[in-house]
C-alpha cells in the first residue's frame, strides 16, 4: 500500500465512522416501519459500500452488501443487524489497528452468515487504481494535534506578554494625564487575541463520535448478556476540548457499563415496561458548559439498600437527613461515590468491585465539573456530567484573600452577596448565610486556603451541582476570561492549585481545584485543609530544578533533616507556589526552562528582600556567581561540591529549628 493511499485511509476514515453512526442511529425508526429512514439508511450503506471499496477496504465493502440485502428482506433480524453495526462502528474507531479491523469485517460477515475464505482480504477483490492527490486543488490539511497545542501556547503567550504591555501604556497615560485612545498597540492585541480564539478552536472535537462509540459498546455487551436493547444518541454540534474529551473516555464508559450491566434488566424481568430496554446517552452545551446524561430505564437503585449498606459500614449515621431539597442530589446516592462502596454482595466480571464511581467523580472534579445522579426504583437511572467546553480558557471571578487572588469558574457563581455581621458563628457551631430564604453553610477562603485571617464581607454563593453553598472573602478584583496555565500534581495535591493565570497587570491568579474546595467548605470555615498544625510547625522549603532525580534527591536529603518540602519544576512554577504559601527557604536550580533561577530570584526579590534563597547549580564559574550575589542570593552551591551534609548546614543558617 502507497503512502497516499494510507494518508487518504486515515484522512477518510473517521468519515466512513460517522457514516455507519448514522446508519446506526436509524435502525430504531426502520424497526417501526418507517419508510423514509429504511431508505436513507439504504442510501447510506450505499454509499459506504462505494467509499469503503475506493479507500481499498474490499471486506468492509462486501459487508456493506450484504447488509443491503439483509435490510432488503421482508421481515430483517434487526437485533442481529445492529450488533453486526456496532462491531463495523467498533471497527473504525480511532484505537483501532487496520489488523485489528480486518478480523472485526471477518466477523462480521460470518455472522451474517457469508463463508469467508481464508485469503479475504484486501486482495480479494480487484483494487481501484491509486487516487492521485493533486497539489493546490484541496483545503484540507492533516497535522499532529500537538502542533495545535504548540500554537495555542504561542499565541498564549504572545497575548499575554501584549495585555501586560497595552497596560503599561495605559498606566502610563493615566499618570501624564493623557486621554486613553486606539493605537496600533491595541489593535494588534486585538488581533492576536482573534487568531487566539481561532487556534482555540482547532482543539475542539465534536462530543458525538465518543457517545457512538459508547452506544456500540453497550449495544454489544448487551447482545453478549441475552438484553434487548435500544441505544439511542443525541448531541449534535455539541464540542468540548480534545483533552477534556479524552479523560471523559473513561468515566463514560465505566457509567455506560453499569447501565448495561446493573440497571437494565433482562426481557422477562421488565414487567409492564417495553421488553426493549433504552439508554439515552446526550450532550448539550449551556453556555461555557457542556452537559452529558447517561439515562437508563431499567431497575433504578434502592435508596434504602444503599442507606443500610451505608449504615452498616458506618459511612453515615442515622440522624442524616434523608430528604433533600428540589435541586438536591438524595445524601442516599452521595454515597455511592464513596471509594469501595457497592451495593453488591459479590463482584462480578463486568463491576460490583466497588472501584469505580469514586474515581469518576474525581475525574470530572479534576475537570473543574461535577456529576450528579437521579434515580427512581423500577423506572431507571439519571447520571448527568457538567465540565468545561475548554480547559484552555475561562471565565473568572477574581478574588483576593491577604495578597493572593484566586480565580473561581464563572460558571460555579450562582450569586454575589455583602455579609453583615449577622452571620457570624456562635462558639460551637457552623457559620452559616441566609440567601433567598435558604440557610446555607458559609466557609472562609482564607482559612481553606491557610491564609492569613481577615474580614471576609463579601460572599459567594456556590453550586457544584447538589444544594448551594457560600464562600466568604475579602474581595471580588473583577471578572475577567483568562489563559489557564496547568501546575504540576505537587501543587494540585498539596496547595490545591489546579492551574494559574496571569491578569493583564501582571498579576498572578490562582486556580483551586474543585475537589479541595468542596472539602473544605464541607469541613467548615474554621478548618484549613493543609497539614495539621504540628506538621506546619516544621520549616518549609521550596526546591526548584527540572529534573526530577534532583528534586527527588534534595527533598529526601531535607525530609531526613527535619524540613517539610515542597517542589516546583521551573520558575513560573515556583512564583505560583510563592504566591500560595511561604516557605522559610527557597533552593534552585539555575539553568531551567520558562523562568531560570536568576529571574526567579529577581522576582523574589522584587516582593521580598529577606526571603533566603539558595542557588544549587552545576555553574561554578566566578561571572556566576557574582551576578548570583548581585541579585540577591543568600548563599550559591555548586552541584559538583555537593554534598548533603553542606546542603543541610547552608538551609539551618537560616532554618535551625530543622532536627
Amino acid at each position: 500500500m502507497t503512502d497516499a493511499r494510507a494518508a487518504l485511509r486515515e484522512r477518510y476514515r473517521g468519515t466512513l465512522a460517522s457514516r455507519t453512526q448514522r446508519v446506526v442511529e436509524l435502525v430504531p425508526a426502520c424497526r417501526r416501519g418507517a419508510e423514509a429512514e429504511l431508505r436513507e439508511l439504504m442510501g447510506e450503506l450505499h454509499t459506504l459500500k462505494g467509499e469503503a471499496r475506493m479507500l481499498g477496504y474490499a471486506p468492509l465493502a462486501r459487508v456493506c452488501h450484504v447488509l443491503e440485502d439483509r435490510f432488503r428482506e421482508a421481515e430483517p433480524d434487526f437485533d442481529a443487524l445492529a450488533v453486526v453495526l456496532d462491531g463495523v462502528l467498533l471497527s473504525l474507531s480511532p484505537g483501532t489497528s487496520e489488523g485489528d479491523a480486518a478480523a472485526l469485517w471477518r466477523t462480521s460477515l460470518e455472522a451474517l452468515g457469508e463463508v469467508v475464505e481464508a485469503a479475504d482480504g484486501e486482495a480479494s477483490e480487484p483494487a481501484p487504481p491509486e487516487l492521485e492527490v493533486k497539489t493546490g486543488t484541496t483545503r484540507w490539511m492533516q497535522i499532529d494535534a500537538t502542533m495545535v497545542d504548540v500554537l495555542c501556547e504561542k499565541l498564549a503567550a504572545v497575548a499575554t506578554e501584549l495585555g501586560q504591555y497595552t497596560a503599561r501604556i495605559e498606566a502610563d497615560r493615566a499618570r501624564n494625564g493623557v486621554r486613553s485612545g486606539d493605537d496600533d498597540a491595541e489593535r494588534l492585541r486585538t488581533g492576536v487575541n482573534e487568531a487566539l480564539l481561532l487556534a482555540l478552536d482547532l482543539r475542539l472535537h465534536p462530543v458525538e463520535p465518543l457517545l457512538g462509540r459508547l452506544a456500540a459498546h453497550a449495544r454489544v455487551l448487551a447482545s453478549q448478556r441475552g438484553q434487548s436493547l435500544d441505544v439511542v444518541v443525541r448531541a449534535e454540534g455539541v464540542r468540548i476540548e480534545r483533552e477534556i474529551l479524552d479523560r471523559l473516555a473513561d468515566p463514560l464508559l465505566h457509567v455506560v457499563q453499569n447501565a448495561v450491566e446493573h440497571g437494565v434488566e433482562l426481557p422477562d424481568e421488565r414487567g409492564d415496561k417495553p421488553a426493549t430496554a433504552r439508554i439515552e446517552l446526550e450532550a448539550e452545551t449551556s453556555g461555557a458548559t457542556v452537559t452529558i446524561c447517561i439515562r437508563d430505564d431499567g431497575r433504578g437503585i434502592d435508596r434504602e439498600a444503599v442507606l443500610a449498606r451505608a449504615l452498616r459500614e458506618g459511612r453515615v449515621s442515622d440522624t442524616r437527613p434523608r430528604n433533600a431539597g428540589a435541586q438536591d442530589m438524595d445524601p442516599r446516592l452521595d454515597v455511592l461515590f464513596q471509594p469501595g462502596f457497592s451495593t453488591r454482595e459479590r463482584a462480578d466480571e463486568g463491576a460490583g468491585r466497588g472501584v469505580g464511581l469514586d474515581v469518576v467523580r474525581r475525574v470530572i472534579e479534576g475537570l473543574g465539573g461535577d456529576v450528579r445522579v437521579e434515580s427512581e426504583l423500577g423506572r431507571g437511572t439519571e447520571l448527568t456530567f457538567s465540565v468545561p467546553a475548554a480547559l484552555t480558557q475561562e471565565r473568572l471571578v477574581v478574588v483576593q484573600t491577604g495578597d493572593v487572588l484566586y480565580g473561581i469558574p464563572s460558571h460555579w457563581v450562582v450569586s454575589i452577596e455583602r455579609r453583615s455581621g449577622e452571620e457570624e458563628a456562635k462558639d460551637g457551631e457552623a457559620a452559616t448565610f441566609s440567601w433567598r430564604g435558604e440557610t446555607l453553610p458559609l466557609g472562609s477562603l482564607a482559612a481553606i486556603v491557610g491564609g492569613v485571617e481577615e474580614e471576609e464581607r463579601t460572599v459567594l454563593v456556590l453550586r457544584f451541582g447538589e444544594r448551594p453553598c457560600a464562600l466568604a472573602c475579602a474581595a471580588v478584583v473583577e471578572h475577567t476570561e483568562l489563559l489557564r496555565r496547568p501546575t504540576s500534581r505537587g501543587l494540585s495535591e498539596h496547595c490545591g492549585v489546579s492551574a494559574s493565570a496571569q491578569l493583564d497587570d501582571g498579576r498572578l491568579v490562582l486556580l483551586l481545584e474543585l475537589g479541595f474546595l468542596r472539602k473544605g467548605l464541607t469541613r467548615g470555615a474554621s478548618v484549613s485543609l493543609r497539614a495539621p498544625r504540628e506538621e506546619i510547625s516544621r520549616p518549609r522549603v521550596l526546591v526548584v530544578d527540572d529534573s526530577v532525580v534532583v528534586r527527588d534527591l534534595l527533598s529526601e536529603v531535607l525530609v531526613t533533616a527535619g524540613y517539610q518540602v515542597d517542589t516546583a519544576q521551573n520558575g513560573k512554577e515556583a512564583l505560583v507556589a510563592l504566591a500560595s504559601f511561604q516557605p522559610d527557604v527557597v533552593i534552585s536550580d539555575i539553568e531551567m526552562p520558562e523562568m531560570d533561577g536568576f529571574g526567579l530570584l529577581r522576582e523574589i526579590r522584587a516582593r521580598s528582600e529577606t526571603l533566603p534563597v539558595v542557588l544549587v547549580t552545576a555553574r561554578s564559574s566566578a561571572e556566576d556567581r557574582r551576578r548570583a550575589s548581585s541579585l540577591g542570593a543568600s548563599a550559591y552551591v555548586a552541584k559538583g561540591e555537593f554534598q548533603s551534609d553542606s546542603l543541610i548546614q547552608v538551609v539551618r543558617r537560616y532554618c535551625p529549628e530543622g532536627t
